[in-house]
């Protein structure tokens, strides 16, 4: 992998998986605090270096602690598929674990790509939860949604979390199946090597 495709996957994976779900998480929360403490308002006002600083801090607190919820979701889905397949994740699992691969396949690639968006999936899932109580409760307060506007966006919240939760399933059996490929062309890539090994042999030098 080359430094900007580095580069980019650093930068890319804690944006999507912590801190977009954070600080969506915490966003009706800070509001409420703003609205019911004049104070913090005051304080974030004159020290913006310093709040700022606080509100990054909180929003990637909140991420981490989406992402490890996520982590129990991703273990419940791996169990609904050992139900599902008894012993295939165990057989590719842990072979993968174990796996040199010297070259880095577009396999590698894709999967590294799939585990992102499994883990922003799973911890928008719990962002969404976590955002919609703070929510109503700021439109109850505020009222600057009627009552039909606030009950459909509502509704359009839990959708999205149960769409996100779908879309983290059918994730994880993705990458379930990309290991499987790379296993296998770990084992092909091994065999072709032993057979050009005695292929290159040529007969013993008395």
């Amino acid at each position: 992998m080359d430094l900007a495709s580095a580069l980019k996957t650093e930068i890319l994976r804690p944006l999507t998986t912590l801190v977009i779900p954070g600080a969506l998480a915490i966003s009706p929360y800070v509001a409420l605090l703003g609205l019911h403490h004049p104070a913090l308002a005051r304080f974030a006002d004159s020290h913006p270096a310093l709040s700022g600083t606080l509100l990054v801090l909180l929003t990637l607190a909140a991420g981490h602690v989406l992402e490890d919820a996520g982590s129990a979701l991703e273990r419940r889905w791996d169990a609904r598929r050992e139900r599902d397949h008894p012993g295939q994740r165990e057989a590719r699992w842990l072979p993968y674990l174990k796996l040199r691969i010297p070259e880095d396949r577009v396999g590698q690639r894709y999967l590294r790509t799939l585990v992102v968006r499994m883990k922003f999936e799973l911890s928008l899932f719990w962002a969404l939860l976590a955002f919609l109580p703070g929510f109503l409760v700021l439109q109850a307060q505020q009222g600057f949604w009627g009552t039909g506007a606030t009950a459909g966006f509502a509704a359009f919240i839990l959708l999205l979390a149960a769409w996100m939760a779908r879309e983290s399933y059918l994730s994880c059996a993705s990458l379930d199946e990309v290991r499987d490929l790379l296993l296998e062309a770990s084992r092909s890539r091994r065999l072709v090597g032993r057979r050009s090994t005695r292929a290159f042999k040529g007969p013993a030098v008395p």
